[in-house]
């Protein structure tokens, strides 16, 4: 009897393992329009290619705070903001 007990909570252990597993291997991180722009702008190489920029951009403080960098779209110009949204292409 002890034997069958035993073998049953070894296997619910191994079905909660399994679940667990498979709810850690669902969990996707999402990526913000910012983050985006900067991986898509260090993967293009820089020969003439039109350059993302931004609409929408909440400059970072001159505090040392953590930034990306971000183009605004008024002038084109590389900026280090705290967010970033209307995603478009320099003219």
């Amino acid at each position: 009897m002890k034997k069958k007990i035993f073998g049953a909570a070894i296997i619910a252990a191994m079905a909660v393992a399994a679940g667990w597993n498979f709810n850690q291997s669902k969990n996707e991180t999402q990526l913000s329009d910012l983050t985006m722009a900067n991986v898509e702008a260090l993967a293009r190489n820089e020969s003439g290619e039109k350059k993302s920029c931004f609409r929408s951009i909440t400059k970072a403080p001159d505090d040392g705070s953590l930034a990306l960098s971000a183009r605004d779209c008024s002038d084109c110009k590389l900026y280090w903001a705290t967010s970033a949204s209307n995603s478009s292409e320099c003219p």
